[in-house]
């Protein structure tokens, strides 16, 4: 699974952190997309949208003061030793899609990506996408988190 975020830790779990500001300033509001949640008050959200695309979402306002850690994740992927790697949309839900730069004038890498089963993305001011869908199952992908805790005071 690919995490990219804030997450915070309440009563044990680990909770989504929502970009929205919560009515009391010593609280945060958090995410969960467990239905089961709502009998612990967390509240469902955008009912409508998420009954069209079969998700679930419920919030809830926690105080600070019940938060145990707070942190951000992103995850990083290198696939056969390409690094700085994006994330890219896939229908395939045991694939990942990946986006690798690649400078215009970057023949050998652009060598390279094309042999590894890369094909032309979108153009960007002064380089090329390459995108890709890989399974998460391929031994030479290799999914990192990178974690960094988060103050909880200032969230």
């Amino acid at each position: 699974m690919i995490r990219n975020g804030k997450y915070a830790i309440y009563r044990g779990k680990e909770y989504n952190i929502s970009g929205k500001r919560a009515v009391k300033d010593d609280h945060i509001q958090i995410l969960s997309w467990k239905e089961s949640d709502v009998k612990n008050e967390f509240i469902p959200i955008n009912v409508e949208y998420n009954k069209k695309y079969g998700v679930f979402q419920c919030i809830k306002d926690v105080p600070k003061s019940e938060i145990t850690a707070a942190y951000r994740i992103k995850t990083r992927a290198i696939y056969k030793g390409m690094e700085n790697a994006m994330f890219i949309g896939t229908n395939d839900p045991n694939k990942i899609g990946i986006s690798i730069k690649c400078g215009y004038h970057d023949q050998a890498r652009k060598e390279t990506l094309i042999k590894l089963g890369f094909r032309e993305g979108m153009h960007e001011q002064g380089y090329m996408l390459y995108e890709n869908e890989i399974s998460y199952d391929d031994p030479d992908l290799e999914l990192t988190e990178i974690r960094t805790e988060l103050d909880i005071d200032k969230l």
